[in-house]
C-alpha cells in the first residue's frame, strides 16, 4: 500500500532487487537489471553476515545463497556496470517532479 501511486504516496522511485535463486529460477519473466549501484567490500561482507543468519536459505557452494555464490554475483554484476563490486535492481516505476 505504501509504494501505490495515489495522492498520499511520497514514493518517488520504486526499484525491486534480486534474490539470489529466487530470481532466476522464477517461471514468469526473468530478473532484468535496469539499474547498478556500486557497492563496497565492507558492504558486502555485511551482506554475508547477514545472509549467514537466516541458516535454512544458506547452503555450500555452488549454491547461488552460499557466500561464495553472493559474492560471484556481486562481481558479475560489477562487471556489468563497469565497476569492482554492484547489486542490480529493476526500476519498477519513477516520478519525477
Amino acid at each position: 500500500m505504501a509504494t501505490r501511486p495515489g495522492a498520499l504516496n511520497r514514493v518517488q522511485r520504486l526499484l525491486s532487487y534480486e534474490v539470489l535463486s529466487s530470481s532466476e529460477w522464477s517461471f514468469g519473466q526473468p530478473f532484468v537489471p535496469t539499474s547498478y549501484e556500486q557497492i563496497e567490500e565492507q558492504d558486502l561482507d555485511l551482506k554475508c553476515q547477514a545472509l549467514a543468519a537466516y541458516v535454512t536459505e544458506v547452503k555450500p557452494y555452488p549454491f547461488p545463497r552460499s557466500e561464495q555464490g553472493v559474492r560471484a554475483q556481486a562481481m558479475n554484476r560489477g562487471i556489468q556496470a563497469g565497476v569492482p563490486l554492484a547489486e542490480a535492481f529493476c526500476l519498477i516505476r519513477e516520478f519525477r517532479a
